[in-house]
């Protein structure tokens, strides 16, 4: 019977969709197309060429295994990546964040207000600082349930995120009923009517409140 062993020129071939695939740190479609490219060109090669046979098929063969092989490999491992850098980010933002709010928590604040302090002093210029709390908070729970008292949190809180959009702006939950917010190159003329917005913001939201003195 006929022995088909793979000449020696056939192995280097293999070594092209290893080196792409494992040592060369292609992303996965770029590594599949330098791949697929190099076994399209061997299969037009052969054909231009009048190569057949088992012994060419068998090459061809192998050529696409190694090739599946690869590209799945590739596939897996850049996906659990993936997840992984999802699962870190999404656990960053979590420990940075209020779960009940949304907002940046009180570590995230001080981290963030001491970094743009340091840039406001380098660069001479403004920065504003804003404290709120909502007033009569404790009777509004004592009346009306701690249910009822999170989702006015959380409507107050979407009320101030939305008057600190730029990027050096934060505000965050200090604590219970306490928010705290700074926005950088404004003077207290300029943080003026984003106060009374704010104020307005909450007001219109029309929440009963029959335990408040005002």
């Amino acid at each position: 019977s006929a022995n088909y062993f793979m000449p020696r020129h056939y192995e280097g071939l293999l070594l092209i969709p290893i080196h792409c695939y494992v040592f060369r740190g292609l992303l996965f479609n770029r590594a599949l197309f330098a791949t697929g490219m190099g076994l399209a060109s061997y299969i037009a090669a052969g054909l231009n060429f009048g190569l057949d046979g088992k012994e060419w098929g068998y090459q061809v063969l192998f050529l696409i295994i190694a090739n599946i092989l690869g590209a799945g490999s590739l596939f897996m491992i850049e996906r659990a990546a993936r997840d992984n850098f999802l699962r870190r980010h999404v656990m960053r933002e979590m420990a940075l964040r209020d779960p009940l709010t949304g907002l940046f928590n009180r570590r995230a604040f001080l981290d963030q207000f001491e970094r743009v302090l340091r840039e406001a002093v380098r660069e001479n210029g403004n920065l504003s600082v804003m404290v709120l709390d909502v007033d009569w908070f404790k009777q509004f729970n004592d009346r009306y349930g701690h249910i009822a008292g999170d989702r006015v949190l959380q409507q107050v809180a979407h009320v101030i995120a939305t008057s600190a959009r730029r990027p050096l702006d934060i505000c965050a939950r200090w604590g219970g009923e306490e928010f705290v917010g700074f926005w950088y190159g404004l003077n207290p003329e300029g943080l003026g009517p984003i106060m009374r917005r704010i104020v307005e913001s909450v007001a219109a939201l029309q929440n009963p409140h029959e335990a408040s003195a005002t």
